[in-house]
């Protein structure tokens, strides 16, 4: 396992080196997952994002509190990571309220996955490993 923390890196800001021909989608609390997740027509939940997203797609979430997990359905492959991303100046919060989960899973995991990158994220009430999380990207 190996895990890439870059201090520095402002949350919520977009890194257009990342930039790839893959599909770029969207999340927001005003959304709903039966939307195409386009900027105009936004996912409401990032599960539907991390059930969706394959290998060189990013998802920019919008500011909101969400109530849920992230856990990637599908891995990256080297130079097409998935990206779970911020929308620039966004504050956007993982709550663990309510949520039951192991110590060593936490409300963001990646096991068993790889080349999966997650920046400017705020994760609270988790009993797992991350509390904020300014940029992180797995290989596994």
């Amino acid at each position: 396992m190996w895990y890439e923390y870059i201090n520095g890196f402002v949350p919520g800001t977009i890194n257009r080196d990342w930039a790839t021909p893959g599909n770029i989608y969207y999340v927001s609390p005003d959304g709903y997952d039966n939307y195409p997740g386009t900027e105009n027509l936004p996912w409401r939940t990032i599960s539907k994002a991390a059930s969706t997203l394959v290998s060189g797609e990013t998802v920019y979430i919008k500011t909101g509190n969400y109530h849920e997990r992230l856990v990637p359905e599908n891995s990256g492959v080297v130079g097409d990571e998935i990206r779970f991303l911020a929308y620039q100046g966004s504050t956007v919060t993982l709550d663990g309220t309510g949520i039951s989960i192991l110590q060593e899973e936490g409300l963001v995991d990646l096991s068993d996955k790889s080349f999966i990158s997650v920046s400017g994220l705020r994760v609270v009430n988790s009993m797992g490993k991350y509390t904020e999380i300014e940029f992180i990207t797995y290989r596994g």
